[in-house]
């Protein structure tokens, strides 16, 4: 009985945590800096890509399961 949303959950918790841990990293060392406008659209293209590709994912295995039949 695999679950395919336990290597979901797996990515997207190992992968959310590195993510996160880069962009405290980079707003710590100023590589990022909050107050360029440049800077924050930026981030928030990039954690709003992290959470669509994310959400995708999902859709994705959602209509894959749904698509199988049942088991």
């Amino acid at each position: 009985m695999d679950s395919p949303w336990l290597p979901y959950v797996y990515d997207y918790s190992v992968g959310g945590l590195i993510f996160a841990a880069t962009l405290i990293l980079g707003l710590k060392v100023g590589a990022i800096d909050m107050r360029r406008e440049s800077d924050r659209r930026t981030l928030i293209m990039v954690v709003a890509g992290f959470f669509l590709f994310a959400a995708t994912h999902a859709v994705w295995i959602i209509l894959a399961s749904a698509s199988s039949g049942p088991k």
